[in-house]
């Protein structure tokens, strides 16, 4: 399991280069999950070591029940900035294990069962799982979390897709757990982007959050929804939109305002607009 997550996000390639990972170049901390070191840690692994982005393929029960570890993590986001959290929505599609667990879905899948505490944090994304033609597998978790709030925020291929195995040898992936890290490479690869359009200063973790959520490509209903979230990645989209810099930052005051003007090309067939708001006087 370790291996493969590690390789869908940065394998090199080095035996076979259809195992190549999203992001090769990327470097890597691997920890043990007890007690979570890598979130814990996480201001720490950014100020010693320019971690920036953690992938984690680990339940924690089921539900989407929030937790004190998920408000810590929320807490943490509004001082850590630059780190993005990225987590398994979880296999349990089938499983009725929240308070939205009598709401079925088609083929016997049901709502309600994302694993886990910290992945119900508001300031993660948490990913779901695709077959290759962007069908959504049966077991992968469905929304919403418990208090209502939307999970998974993307999903992505994460079944029957090459990785690397134990003892140098490659494997086939499957699951949330395949899915995750695959969308963990590809933030890391604009946040790189992202650097060197703007003199190596790194983004916000809203900034590639949001971005990667309004560039996806729309699947199942139309508009974001509980079971693909707000779709799969696109990540010549995201690119695009980083190059082109199209997005602007802000804050403003209680009561206050503030005004941003966007242009649109006469003949531009669709515009996506995407506000990540977060108050760092809040309390989550």
């Amino acid at each position: 399991h370790g291996e493969m997550t590690v390789g869908l996000a940065i394998g090199a390639g080095n035996i076979h280069p259809l195992g190549t990972g999203m992001a090769p170049g990327a470097g890597l901390h691997l920890y043990h999950i007890n007690n979570y070191p890598h979130i814990s840690g996480a201001a720490e692994n950014f100020q010693q070591r320019g971690v920036v982005i953690t992938s984690t393929s680990y339940g924690e029960g089921c539900g989407g029940v929030y937790t004190a570890a998920a408000r810590d993590l929320d807490m943490q986001a509004l001082t850590l900035r630059h780190v993005l959290h990225i987590f398994s929505a979880g296999n349990s599609g089938l499983q009725a294990c929240g308070i939205y667990g009598s709401l079925g879905y088609h083929y016997g899948a049901i709502y309600g069962n994302i694993t886990g505490g910290r992945k119900a944090s508001k300031h993660s994304i948490a990913v779901g799982n695709l077959y290759f033609n962007d069908s959504l597998r049966i077991n992968s978790s469905r929304g919403p979390l418990n208090d209502g709030i939307l999970k998974p925020e993307l999903t992505a291929p994460g079944q029957g897709i090459l990785s690397i195995g134990p003892d140098n040898t490659y494997q086939l992936a499957g699951g949330t757990s395949a899915a995750a890290p695959s969308v963990a490479g590809l933030a890391a690869l604009l946040y790189q982007s992202f650097r060197l359009s703007n003199g190596g200063d790194n983004p916000t973790f809203a900034h590639i959050k949001a971005l990667m959520m309004n560039t996806a490509e729309d699947l199942g209903r139309p508009g974001p929804d509980y079971e693909y979230g707000y779709g799969r990645p696109n990540g010549a989209r995201a690119l695009k939109a980083i190059q082109n810099q199209w997005f602007m930052q802000g804050s403003v005051a209680h009561q206050g305002i503030n005004t941003h003007t966007v242009t649109v090309t006469p003949g531009t067939k669709q515009l996506r607009l995407m506000g990540y708001w977060f108050d760092p006087e809040a309390t989550p």
